[in-house]
């Protein structure tokens, strides 16, 4: 039996072109670990003022819990799994023409993606999913201005 993937999406086919930051494990250390999640920060980061990982999984009873799936149309499990990335950063802002001037900006943005744990999800369709979504956050440009655009509140797509 041949299976066949197709997204609600599958008709749109412009790609955006976005270069992603590595995050190597090396430069990372752990500062704790539970059962469902780990925290870590860079190794060469400021004390003060740490890059700070968290990931995270748990697992979910009914992933069609908030869905509009009908019974018919599932697979025979219903449980699955959620994860989440989390990164907290600071960016810090001098002026050459000013030596005294130091301030600190904080930045916190996290992912969070839940899937069916069964024998038809693959970890592509996942890649995907986040792909589509970072979709949403940058519109059909790789650029600031969506982004700049729910900050000022425009949530609507333009």
């Amino acid at each position: 039996m041949a299976r066949s993937y197709t997204t609600s999406w599958a008709s749109q086919t412009d790609t955006l072109t976005l270069p992603v930051f590595a995050v190597p494990a090396s430069t990372l250390t752990l500062v704790s670990e539970a059962a469902d999640t780990v925290k870590e920060v860079l190794i060469s980061g400021p004390l003060d003022r740490p890059e700070t990982w968290e990931f995270a999984r748990k697992d979910v009873q009914n992933v069609y819990s908030d869905t509009t799936v009908s019974a018919s149309t599932r697979p025979t499990s219903s449980r699955g799994a959620q994860i989440m990335v989390k990164h907290s950063s600071f960016v810090t802002v001098t002026d050459s023409e000013d030596a005294a001037f130091v301030k600190y900006l904080p930045l916190v943005s996290w992912t969070c993606v839940r899937v069916p744990i069964n024998e038809l999800m693959t970890s592509d369709l996942v890649l995907d999913e986040v792909k589509r979504m970072a979709g949403g956050l940058l519109g059909d440009q790789v650029s600031s201005a969506r982004i700049n655009q729910l900050i000022q509140g425009a949530l609507r797509a333009q």
